[in-house]
């Protein structure tokens, strides 16, 4: 009778420390938005808890996904990281701040890679980004406006043209 008690005790014991290493709270490989998921996509799925769960982690994409776009030279690339102007309902001075900041410098740095970019982008995206650029920080509106202009003509651009000149008193055809 102990004999049979004493497996039971053992099974159960063994049950418990199995659930306990397979348990979601306890496996550090399904954090939010880490390893493989790490990625601008997660991000703006999960925009609020992240930032509130795993800070670093939240700026690390962004940074990640700034260089990758500058560095790798590729639309896509440039892309993804311009998906970052469409999160909405985020409140968060700090995440605006550098969106202002450095959405429109980067496009003034390349802004045909930018335009490309954004031809091939969700509507959502085009408006958030055409917004950053239309309410930069510091003293870029003269020579982003003056890019538009510049690259205004291309038939390719159109629709993010118009809505960037939509609401600006300056025009393409100036």
């Amino acid at each position: 009778m102990h004999s049979i008690l004493r497996n039971v005790l053992y099974l159960f014991a063994s049950l418990a420390l199995v659930f306990c290493l397979v348990s979601p709270a306890t496996a550090g490989t399904d954090a939010l938005c880490s390893g493989n998921n790490a990625t601008v996509e997660c991000l703006k799925n999960n925009c609020e808890q992240l930032y509130s769960e795993n800070y670093d982690l939240f700026w690390d994409i962004i940074y990640k996904s700034e260089k990758k776009a500058y560095s790798s030279g590729t639309v896509s690339d440039v892309r993804d990281y311009l998906e970052l102007a469409s999160i909405k309902d985020f409140n968060s001075v700090e995440f605006d701040e550098y969106l202002s900041e450095a959405m429109p410098k980067l496009f003034i740095m390349w802004p045909e890679m930018f335009l490309d970019a954004l031809s091939i982008s969700n509507e959502e995206t085009v408006n958030g980004f055409v917004y950053l650029l239309q309410t930069p920080l510091g003293d870029n509106e003269t020579e982003i406006t003056a890019l538009m202009k510049k690259y205004g003509k291309d038939s390719k651009y159109k629709i993010i043209m118009d809505k960037y000149f939509a609401n600006n008193s300056d025009n393409i055809s100036e």
